[in-house]
């Protein structure tokens, strides 16, 4: 963490302190700046964060809640590590949660969210035919929550926004999946037509498929 960054968390209020922490905690996670296994030492964080033990503690119990931490017994909480099955089980919720969003897009979208949609899907063209690695990921972070936003479902986006945190650490900790990005680019594409055509069917399809394959190839590796 910047220095400056944990200077100005020190000034801020408790509550916004809290969430503060936890998202530097779970970014520290999800990006792999903590590994699987790591302890979550609650005097060591607070002491690299320089803000008191109360907000490191609620903060790792949040990540528990999130699945991005388990607490173990005699090591206390760690980041979590993930097994086959685990992942399998997290694509299994993420191509059925996936499929609903595009279907209830390709009914709520607004114009603004489907011109949106489409200004995301031709960054992420751009972005895999640079081989931009960073750039690619977050273009494809963002063709989804588009389409999590464009459902207009709370709790939906509430699931979906929870899953996505876990299959972000799922992939990192079982490696990246390597030339997939035009089969990736030519779904995403699919998807799109079918809400910018609002045809839910198509769209639950398209996305339920892209998904799909993306398990299988994970689970190959």
């Amino acid at each position: 963490m910047k220095p400056e960054t944990t200077g100005n968390m020190l000034m801020e209020a408790p509550e916004r302190l809290g969430d503060r922490v936890y998202e530097h905690l779970r970014e520290m996670v999800l990006s792999g700046e903590l590994e699987a296994g790591d302890r979550l030492s609650v005097p060591n964080l607070a002491l690299r964060f320089a803000v008191s033990r109360s907000p490191i503690r609620e903060a790792v119990q949040r990540l528990i809640q999130d699945g991005l931490a388990v607490d173990e017994p005699r090591r206390g909480a760690t980041v979590t590590s993930v097994s086959s099955e685990h992942l399998a089980g997290l694509f299994e919720i993420r191509e059925a949660l996936e499929g609903l969003a595009a279907r209830l897009a390709a009914k709520r979208a607004s114009n603004d969210q489907i011109e949106k949609l489409k200004a995301a899907l031709e960054a992420h063209q751009v972005a895999v035919a640079a081989n931009e690695q960073e750039l690619r990921q977050s273009e494809n972070l963002r063709f989804h929550r588009i389409i999590h936003q464009a459902a207009s479902n709370v709790d939906l986006l509430r699931q979906l926004e929870n899953l996505d945190a876990k299959v972000r650490l799922a992939i990192r900790r079982t490696g990246a999946i390597k030339g997939d990005m035009e089969e990736t680019i030519d779904e995403h594409r699919q998807i799109f037509q079918a809400i910018m055509a609002r045809d839910p069917d198509a769209a639950e399809t398209a996305a339920r498929k892209h998904i799909g394959r993306v398990r299988e190839k994970l689970l190959q590796l």
